[in-house]
């Protein structure tokens, strides 16, 4: 029975806190995971009519939530439906027969509707090698003989393809970095583009290779400035080119220069990448699978800022405050779909946090998703008004360090968190974000010539910087001027470094908010993401906190305080 009842600031901050103190497992979940999982469907009831698939203690997956939600149809269009548009019992069985196609059980699951299309979300494909590890394959799933030889992997394969088919999914975005997964000698994943036999070939597939998990220690050590951090695509590990299909035009963006993204910085590959996700959103006549290789760190981070995307522009979720969304985002799209925060805080792993930062990246109108017929049109409750922190100074709170956890992708293990971040974190309201240059302007920074998207972007036997490198898997960074040319190797610096970055007039005028926007009315869609993002960091700094700093932090606030004084003066 879902809950009543309307969700507070106490309860996001209860969310987070819960969330960073264990992974969600359904099989033990709690009273308060009962509850989590109750607020989600009433905030899906509120706008959608849906289905529930049980996964009660796990028996789909353990990873997944209890109730997963299957969006039929918008209440506004419920006229003339009276009974659930899918077949329940024959959906279930597909589901249940498709977890061992994929990695560690996380099966294909809907989570978003737009237009009747479904966007997807679910781990990669698994291999002989997890298979046949794997203790949990009953004898109808492995009825043909031995589960790791190539006939049962066959079976299951073509058993994944008929729940996509069944979904009405066409398309694959893939975000791995490499082609497939080895541990210990097997393959304990792989990639549909690389399917021996191409069984996906009826598939549109995507290969946009993104960093994982690890790499936004990076991030984090860079006092969380990601907008001149480019990722080390030389290593020995990554294999994974970026290719788009040319028999989907609708992707081919044209002021993005694709042969260029190994010198995109964290912030442009993302945004180019979101980018890519919304025009077929837009313009593609069917559903979209995203994954990585778990589907609990990449894959939310995608999922999240689609959604979020989408509802700044008033196409989904259309009754829910600015609140209400992040808590469904953060509950069901993070933490019941299995991102293990601990592990994430203990490693300095924040890329849930990153999904909120990066709101401040895509509020432009060139991250708008336009449908000629659909309405945009929605309430604004008083928690869009009463909730806004347009600018302001949040606190640290300072939690003990968490347990660790094995990763499937990851091969080392991180260090624990760093003392070097400042312990004050400033909510800035951002101007329009300029780094999506157009080819001719990126071509004329980087000493290449335009050119349209290929099939192939690269070549796999030239890499872009030369020779490979044998560092560790766990990757590392360059940091980048302005014009794309790399500067230095990027290490943790003091928060005194950071203060001294945030003090200088440049920084700050970049990421706060000019004089000339204050005097212009914010649009929609930047108002609603600028109140999402506060009320991100005001729960995350209360309940989680920001990493320790040497820098004082009556400093920062004095700083702070003089910036905003200073202003005022200006405008008075």
């Amino acid at each position: 029975m879902a809950g009543s009842g309307k969700i507070k600031q106490s309860d996001l901050n209860q969310l987070v806190h819960h969330m960073s103190k264990k992974a969600f497992r359904a099989k033990d979940a709690t009273v308060l995971d009962e509850k989590i999982m109750s607020h989600c469907l009433t905030l899906c009831g509120k706008d959608y009519k849906y289905s529930v698939l049980d996964n009660k203690n796990g028996e789909l997956c353990n990873h997944y939530p209890p109730k997963l939600i299957l969006l039929e149809y918008e209440c506004r269009d419920s006229a003339g439906h009276h009974e659930s548009i899918y077949n329940m019992q024959s959906l279930t069985d597909m589901f249940r027969k498709d977890r061992f196609a994929r990695c560690r059980t996380r099966f294909v699951v809907p989570v978003i509707l737009i237009e009747g299309k479904h966007i997807c979300r679910s781990a990669t494909i698994s291999g002989n090698g997890e298979r046949s590890g794997s203790s949990t394959a009953t004898s109808d799933e492995a009825n043909n003989g031995d589960p790791g030889d190539m006939q049962a992997l066959d079976r299951i394969r073509r058993q994944d393809i008929k729940l996509l088919k069944e979904l009405r999914v066409n398309h694959i975005c893939d975000l791995m970095l490499e082609n497939k997964k080895v541990k210990y000698f097997l393959n304990v994943t792989s990639s549909e583009k690389v399917d021996k036999l191409n069984r996906y070939s009826d598939f549109s597939l995507w290969s946009l290779p993104y960093p994982g998990c690890e790499f936004f220690k990076v991030w984090r050590d860079r006092d969380y400035d990601a907008d001149r951090i480019v990722f080390d695509w030389s290593q020995e590990f990554v294999n994974s080119e970026l290719e788009l299909p040319q028999e989907s035009p609708h992707l081919h963006i044209p002021d993005i220069c694709w042969k260029e993204y190994k010198t995109w910085s964290l912030i442009k590959l993302t945004q180019n990448y979101l980018n890519t996700i919304l025009r077929h959103v837009q313009s593609g006549d069917s559903g979209l699978l995203v994954h990585c290789i778990s589907g609990w760190d990449r894959t939310p981070l995608f999922i999240s800022l689609v959604r979020l995307s989408l509802w700044a522009d008033g196409l989904v979720h259309k009754s829910l405050s600015s609140l209400e969304i992040l808590y469904f985002t953060v509950a069901y799209d993070w933490y019941q779909f299995g991102h293990d925060l601990p592990d994430r805080l203990q490693k300095g792993e924040e890329i849930m946090f990153f999904c909120f930062y990066f709101l401040k990246f895509i509020q432009s109108e060139e991250f708008i998703v336009h449908f000629p017929t659909a309405s945009r049109s929605r309430n604004v409750s008083s928690t869009d008004l009463d909730m806004h922190y347009p600018m302001g100074v949040l606190l640290d709170a300072d939690f003990p360090p968490f347990g660790s956890s094995s990763s499937l992708c990851s091969d080392q293990s991180m260090s624990s968190r760093s003392d070097a971040a400042p312990q004050l974190f400033m909510v800035e309201s951002t101007e329009k974000d300029g780094t999506m240059t157009s080819c001719p302007s990126s071509s004329a920074l980087n000493g290449s010539r335009p050119v349209s998207v290929p099939l192939r972007v690269a070549d796999s036997g030239s890499g872009s910087s030369g020779k490979r490198s044998d560092s560790p898997s766990v990757g590392s960074w360059q940091v980048v001027t302005g014009t794309g040319s790399y500067v230095e190797s990027v290490s943790p610096h003091s928060g005194a470094d950071a203060h001294r970055r945030l003090s200088s007039s440049g920084e700050f005028s970049r990421h706060s908010a000019s004089l000339s926007d204050l005097h212009h009315e914010p649009s929609p869609r930047r108002t609603r993401l600028e109140e999402v993002r506060s009320l991100f960091y005001h729960a995350y700094a209360s309940t989680v906190g920001f990493k320790n700093g040497a820098e004082d932090s009556s400093t920062l606030l004095d700083m702070f305080t003089d910036k905003m004084v200073a202003l005022g003066n200006k405008l008075a």
